[in-house]
């Protein structure tokens, strides 16, 4: 089993590039098992950020143990682990998490990022981010967030990720796909 997780801004086509790959994967034979944000189940208030980003990364976790994952080839992860440890770092650079907060759970989580084969970071600009969400704004979606944490991604891809790629997101989905899928076959190839 390979586990891949797709990360990006909002609105980067990480819910479209996981519901295409896993149509496109299965139809090659491979049986594909898709974890999709948990972020937006959360029962936790979500002003409350640090029991709101616990809950959410011990969902993910719930997620990533369960053994009915050993009987597939591939698990397509729709923000995974990175984007947690991301997210939580950008929380606190905006005060909404302390500087101890966002340490402890960056060590917690760093512990799990080996489960993960490859991270696909699909590559937006604030201002395209925000406009695909047709201009709505709250207290992460705007120009201000968005930057810090586009800067985060570049910060922590190398830095915790040893297999990442980056993936233009501005370009057709057809050709988003095609190279994602590409670099998920190497994965793969690996024993």
């Amino acid at each position: 089993m390979k586990v891949i997780e797709i990360t990006g801004l909002p609105k980067a086509g990480k819910t479209t590039l996981v519901n295409r790959l896993a149509i496109r994967l299965r139809g090659q034979g491979l049986s594909v098992k898709k974890i999709m944000d948990v972020s937006g189940k959360s029962p936790v208030d979500p002003d409350n950020v640090w029991f709101d980003q616990t809950w959410i990364a011990h969902r993910l976790l719930d997620k990533l143990f369960d053994k009915g994952n050993q009987k597939y080839d591939l698990v397509l992860i729709q923000r995974g682990l990175l984007e947690r440890i991301i997210s939580i770092n950008t929380f606190c650079k905006f005060k909404m998490l302390s500087v101890r907060q966002a340490k402890l759970m960056t060590e917690y989580l760093k512990s799990f990022l080996s489960l993960q084969d490859l991270v696909i970071y699909l590559n937006i600009t604030p201002r395209l981010s925000l406009a695909r969400n047709k201009g709505r704004k709250g207290k992460t979606l705007n120009d201000k967030f968005l930057n810090v944490l586009r800067k985060a991604y570049k910060k922590f891809l190398p830095k915790y990720a040893d297999r990442y790629f980056i993936i233009e997101a501005d370009q057709k989905i057809d050709v988003v796909v095609d190279e994602a899928e590409d670099l998920i076959k190497m994965v793969l190839k690996k024993k």
